[in-house]
């Protein structure tokens, strides 16, 4: 089937004749000049008959690496990390603000 092409002078053209709205389909193509120039006219662009592409995973992408996934924040890490710095501070600390910390960095990781 032949395909129909919408130039900027078409768009001028269907502006003048008053018509609101271009419908676009799969047989109708429309330059990027026209559709500024409809854009610009505030004509309505309706695109009918046209399904959207599905999206397809190409083997070599990395779906996991793709999106952060939380680390679960293992007890016995946090403990190991919480014994080596109190080995290393030697003196009073505060309970709270040494975990709270500890948090922060694993949960970065």
């Amino acid at each position: 089937m032949p395909k129909t092409i919408y130039t900027e002078q078409d768009i001028d053209e269907m502006k003048a004749r008053g018509v609101p709205c271009v419908d676009v389909t799969e047989n109708v193509i429309l330059t990027d000049l026209a559709l500024e120039r409809a854009h610009k006219h505030g004509l309505k662009i309706n695109r009918t008959g046209q399904a959207s592409p599905q999206a397809t995973y190409s083997p070599s992408v990395n779906i996991y690496a793709a999106y952060p996934h939380p680390t679960p924040l293992a007890s016995d890490v946090f403990q190991k990390v919480k014994a080596g710095v109190l080995a290393r501070l030697q003196g009073p600390v505060e309970n709270d603000l040494l975990d709270a910390t500890i948090r922060r960095v694993l949960n970065r990781l």
